[in-house]
């Protein structure tokens, strides 16, 4: 389950679904999480229609080079526990060394998107 795909689009009231995927493709199915599999929750059911039409597509302004403090701001923003002591931790510290001396001092982030687009239909609803 990726993106939006819990999320049923009644085919009583909306035609021409539309699902657009951005920057994450039909294998990966948790590109919004930051937590590993089965550790805080299940995901919800898989609600694509049969006629849903899904797409794929990588856009690049959903992407910007950033640097560690950008990062750290961006995590500690997530409300995911970060904060002084998970700068503190062996993994963080190796991942801004990695980071500042072998990329340069910045990386690339990408954000995961997920729409739905749908023509309503001018049926009335019971």
């Amino acid at each position: 389950m990726a993106g939006l795909d819990a999320t049923p689009v009644p085919s009583a009231l909306f035609a021409h679904v539309l699902r657009l995927q951005l920057n994450f493709g039909p294998g990966d199915d948790r590109p919004f999480c930051f937590v590993d599999a089965d550790r805080l929750f299940d995901l919800p059911a898989r609600r694509v229609g049969p006629a849903d039409e899904v797409r794929h597509a990588v856009d690049p302004a959903w992407r910007r080079d950033v640097g560690p403090d950008w990062l750290k701001g961006f995590l500690e923003s997530s409300k995911l526990g970060f904060g002084d002591q998970a700068w503190r931790e062996p993994a963080w510290l190796e991942l801004e060394r990695i980071v500042e001396a072998e990329l340069g001092g910045t990386v690339t982030v990408e954000w995961p998107v997920s729409i739905i687009l749908a023509t309503r239909k001018d049926t009335p609803v019971d």
